[in-house]
C-alpha cells in the first residue's frame, strides 16, 4: 500500500493558515500580544506630570520620535548629547523611561540595563520595560528576577512575563503564572490562548476560551484561526457561526481564517456562504480576503472560480499565485499550473513546493526532478515539503541513486529528524527495493509516528518479507502505538505475499475484535487475494458474498488472478463478467480470461476474447522494464533493439541463457499463450524486457553490486526462473519490482519463495 502524504496540507501548515508571509498579527501568534496588550499611554511620564509639561522637554520629544521610528542611531545620539551636556541628572523620570523604552524596543538589553541601573527614580513603567527587554531576548531568568523585585505589579507586568515564557515555549511556566494572577484582563486571556494555539494545544486554548468572563474580537479570531490551522477545521466554522449569532464585530481576519478552514475540509458550500458575507460586509477588495478566497476555491476543486477572483485582484502577492498553482495541480492540470508558475513575478519556497508536489503526485516524476535540479542551481530556499515531494518523485521512478543524493542533501540541511521527511525516505528506499537502507534509516529515526511504522511494515510486505513485516507490527504495538486502517493493509499484504494464510485470517479477525477497526474494501481485497492465491477459491468467494458492501473491481480482479493461477475456468469466467460490467474499458480482465483459455488450450475462446477487446476498443497495456544506471533511466520493451548497445545486450543475454541451460534451466513454453511452434515460443521468452534490462545492468554496473530492474506489469514466470539461475552463475543480487511486489534474487533463490 503506497504511503500517501498530503503535500497541500503540509504546505498550508508551513505557510501558516495558507496565506504565506502576510502579517496576521491581529489574529494569531505572539504578534497577537503586540496587537492586544495594553498600550503604555503616558506611563513613561512621572506621576503627577501631564503630557503638556513633558512636551516642554526637547529630549522627550526627540526620543519619542526615535522610539516610533526605531532609529537606534539617532536615539543613541540624543543619549550621548544628554551625557555630554550633563543633563542626565536633571532629565528626570520621563527621559529615563524614554531611553529605557528605546533600547528595549531595539533589543539593546545591555544599554537598557545601564540606563535602568542609573535611574534614581523608577515607576512601574520602568520595571515593566526592563522586564520586557529581557523577556524579548529570551532571558527569562533575569526577567523573573526583576519581576520578583518590582515594588508594585500591574496587569502589564504579568502579561509581559507570560508572553516571554510563551515565546520561549515554556507553556507550563506561563500557565502557572497565569493561574497566580490576582486580576486578569481580556489581554491576559488572549495572550495565554494565543500561546496555546501557537503550539497546537487547542484543547487547552479552548478550555481558557470557554472560561473567559468577557471576549473581544481578538479572542474569537485567535480561536478560529487556531482551529483553521491545527484542526478540526469544523470547529472553526462552528465558532464563526456562534460569533455571528452573538453579533461580535468582526473584521477581515476571522473571515480569512474561516475560508482557510473551508479550504482544508474542503467545504465548498460553506465557503460560498462566507464569500457572500465577504461581499455584504465590504471586504471583497481586501487583498488578504481575496487570497483566502482564491485558496478556498482552488482547494475545493473550483479552479475557474479561483481564477476569476485571481484575475480581478488589483494586487497579487506570491500567496495568491501559489494558490492557483496548487489548485491546478490538485486537478491534475499541470500544464496550466506550469503556465502560472512561469508567469510569477517572484517566487518563494511555497511556490516551488506547489509545483514540485504537483509533478510528483501527478505521475510526472521526471519533471519533478528537473525542477529540483533547477532549485539547486539557483539556490532557492528549501524545507521539509520540498524534500517530501522530491523523494516521492524518486520513489515513483525507482531512481535509487538520485534518492540517495537527495538523502545526502537532507542530512546536510538538518531535515533528517523531520517526521514527514523520515517517512518519505523510508518510502523511497522501500519502493527502490533497498530494504536494507530502509531498515537502517528506520532504526536511526529519533521519533517514529504511525506513518513511520506503517511505511516500514508496508516496505517489508512489498519486498516479500512477510515474517519481518509482522515483527515490525509487534514492535509497533509494544511501543504503545495505535494501529490504524493502513497498518492492517500492510500487515495483510505481508501475509499475502508470504502465503501466511492462518496469520492473515488471525489479523483480519483481530482488527475489529482487538483494535476496534472495521475492515474496509482494501482489507477484504487483501484477504480475497490471500485465500485465492493459496487455492482457497471457495472461501474467497464466500468472503466476497458475506461483505457488507458491493464488491469493487479490485475484489473481482484479485479473484480472477487467483483463478488464472489455479486454472479455475468457471469461476474465472464469473469474475471476469463482473469485471466487464465495472470496468468495461480495462484491459486486465480480458487479458487474464484470455490467458486462462490459452493455458487450457482453448484457442478459439481465447481468440474470441481478444476479438471482443478489439470490438470494444480496449487496448492492452504494453509491457516494459527500466533500469537506472549513472543517474539515467534506460527503458526496454520485448525484443527491443532501439538501444545503441543492443548487439552487446543480445550477445550477453544469449550467452547467459546457454550457461543457465547447462545447470538445469528449461524454458517453460507453456507460459507462451500463443498457438505457435515450440521453438518460436522459446525465442519469444528469451527477449522479454526484464531480461534485456538485466543484461544491460550486468554490462554497466560494477561486479558484486545489486542490479535493480523495474517492470510495469507482473514479471513473467519463466523470466522469474531464469533470473534465479542467472543470480547463481554471476554471483549478483537482482532486485526486480513488478506491478505487485519486489523480488530479491540471490544465489539461485528468490525472496518470494516462488509464492507470487
Amino acid at each position: 500500500m503506497p504511503v500517501r502524504i498530503n503535500f497541500w496540507r503540509m504546505q498550508s501548515s508551513k505557510m501558516g493558515l495558507n496565506f504565506g508571509h502576510r502579517d496576521r498579527s491581529k489574529f494569531i501568534g505572539f504578534s497577537t500580544v503586540a496587537a492586544v496588550k495594553e498600550k503604555p499611554r503616558a506611563a513613561q511620564f512621572p506621576k503627577g506630570a501631564n503630557k503638556s509639561s513633558a512636551n516642554i522637554n526637547p529630549y522627550v520629544v526627540l526620543l519619542q520620535r526615535c522610539i516610533g521610528k526605531r532609529t537606534l542611531a539617532e536615539g543613541k545620539g540624543v543619549h550621548a548629547h544628554i551625557l555630554k551636556t550633563g543633563a542626565e541628572r536633571a532629565a528626570g523620570l520621563s527621559v529615563g523611561n524614554c531611553l529605557l523604552h528605546l533600547y528595549s524596543k531595539c533589543h539593546c538589553v545591555e544599554d537598557a540595563r545601564q540606563v535602568f541601573d542609573k535611574m534614581r527614580v523608577r515607576n512601574v513603567f520602568s520595571w515593566n520595560t526592563i522586564i520586557a527587554a529581557y523577556a524579548q531576548c529570551g532571558n527569562m531568568k533575569q526577567a523573573l528576577r526583576f519581576f520578583n523585585e518590582i515594588p508594585a505589579k500591574n496587569e502589564f507586568s504579568w502579561n509581559t512575563m507570560i508572553e516571554g515564557y510563551l515565546k520561549c515555549g515554556s507553556l507550563e511556566d506561563a500557565g502557572q503564572l497565569f493561574d497566580k494572577m490576582p486580576q486578569r484582563n481580556v489581554f491576559s486571556w488572549n495572550i495565554m490562548i494565543a500561546g496555546y494555539v501557537k503550539y497546537g494545544k487547542l484543547e487547552n486554548a479552548r478550555e481558557l476560551f470557554d472560561k473567559m468572563p468577557e471576549r473581544d474580537g481578538v479572542s474569537w479570531n485567535v480561536m478560529i484561526a487556531g482551529y483553521a490551522k491545527h484542526g478540526p477545521a469544523e470547529e472553526a466554522l462552528k465558532l464563526h457561526w456562534q460569533m455571528q449569532h452573538l453579533v461580535v464585530r468582526r473584521d477581515e481576519y476571522p473571515l480569512a481564517s474561516v475560508l482557510s478552514a473551508c479550504a482544508c475540509l474542503p467545504d465548498l458550500q460553506h465557503g460560498r456562504q462566507i464569500h457572500s458575507s465577504v461581499i455584504k460586509e465590504g471586504f471583497e477588495s481586501d487583498a488578504f480576503v481575496e487570497s483566502a478566497l482564491v485558496d478556498m476555491y482552488a482547494k475545493c476543486g473550483c479552479v475557474e472560480d479561483a481564477r476569476r477572483i485571481f484575475e480581478k485582484m488589483r494586487e497579487r502577492d506570491v500567496v495568491s499565485w501559489t494558490s492557483m498553482i496548487a489548485g491546478y495541480a490538485c486537478c491534475g492540470n499541470m500544464e496550466d499550473a506550469r503556465h502560472v508558475f512561469d508567469e510569477m513575478p517572484e517566487r518563494n519556497v511555497f511556490s516551488w513546493n506547489a509545483m514540485l508536489a504537483g509533478f510528483a503526485q501527478n505521475g510526472l516524476g521526471e519533471e519533478a526532478l528537473k525542477l529540483w535540479c533547477q532549485m539547486q542551481r539557483i539556490e532557492t530556499q528549501i524545507d521539509s515539503v520540498t524534500f517530501v515531494a522530491v523523494l516521492s518523485a524518486c520513489a515513483s521512478l525507482a531512481t535509487l541513486e538520485q534518492g540517495k543524493q537527495v538523502h545526502g542533501h537532507v542530512i546536510r540541511t538538518g531535515f533528517e529528524s523531520d517526521a514527514f521527511v523520515g517517512s518519505a525516505l523510508l518510502d523511497m528506499y522501500a519502493k527502490c527495493g533497498s530494504i536494507e537502507n530502509a531498515h537502517q534509516h528506520f532504526e536511526k529515526m529519533p521519533k517514529r509516528d504511525v506513518v513511520s511504522w506503517n511505511t516500514m511494515i508496508t516496505a517489508y510486505a512489498q519486498n516479500g518479507y512477510g515474517e519481518e513485516a509482522l515483527q515490525i507490527f509487534a514492535r509497533m504495538l509494544q511501543a504503545g502505538m495505535k494501529a490504524n486502517h493502513i497498518t492492517f493493509i500492510g500487515v495483510l499484504s505481508g501475509c499475502n505475499h508470504a502465503g501466511l494464510v492462518d496469520e492473515g485470517c488471525h489479523y483480519f479477525d483481530s482488527m475489529r475484535k482487538d483494535h476496534g477497526i472495521a475492515p474496509i474494501i482494501d482489507h477484504y481485497a487483501c484477504m480475497v487475494d490471500l485465500l485465492g492465491r493459496a487455492g482457497y477459491l471457495d472461501k474467497a468467494l464466500d468472503l466476497i458474498n458475506d461483505m457488507a458492501f458491493e464488491p469493487t473491481a479490485t475484489i473481482w480482479g484479485a479473484l480472477l488472478g487467483a483463478c488464472r493461477i489455479h486454472g479455475n475456468m468457471e469461476l474465472g469466467k464469473y469474475a471476469a463478467e463482473c469485471l466487464f460490467k465495472l470496468e468495461p474499458h480495462s484491459a486486465g480482465p480480458y487479458v487474464l480470461l484470455s490467458n486462462i483459455y490459452s493455458a487450457a488450450g482453448m484457442w478459439e475462446d481465447a481468440a474470441r476474447i481478444r476479438k471482443l477487446m478489439k470490438e470494444r476498443g480496449v487496448a492492452k497495456k504494453p509491457g516494459y522494464s527500466w533500469i537506472e544506471v549513472n543517474n539515467k533511466v534506460h527503458t526496454f520493451c520485448v525484443a527491443d533493439r532501439s538501444n545503441p548497445e543492443s548487439v552487446e545486450i543480445y550477445t550477453t543475454l544469449e550467452r547467459l541463457t546457454e550457461q543457465i541451460k547447462q545447470i538445469g534451466y528449461v524454458p517453460d513454453t507453456n507460459l507462451v499463450l500463443h498457438d505457435v511452434e515450440e521453438e518460436y515460443k522459446e525465442h519469444l521468452l528469451l527477449y522479454h524486457s526484464e531480461r534485456l534490462a538485466i543484461a544491460f545492468g550486468l554490462i554497466h554496473t560494477p561486479p558484486g553490486t545489486p542490479v535493480r530492474v523495474f517492470k510495469n506489469l507482473r514479471v513473467c514466470g519463466d523470466c522469474h526462473t531464469a533470473i534465479k539461475f542467472i543470480s547463481r552463475i554471476v554471483g549478483r543480487e537482482f532486485v526486480v519490482r513488478d506491478a505487485n511486489r519486489f523480488h530479491h534474487f540471490r544465489e539461485g533463490s528468490c525472496s518470494c519463495g516462488d509464492y507470487w
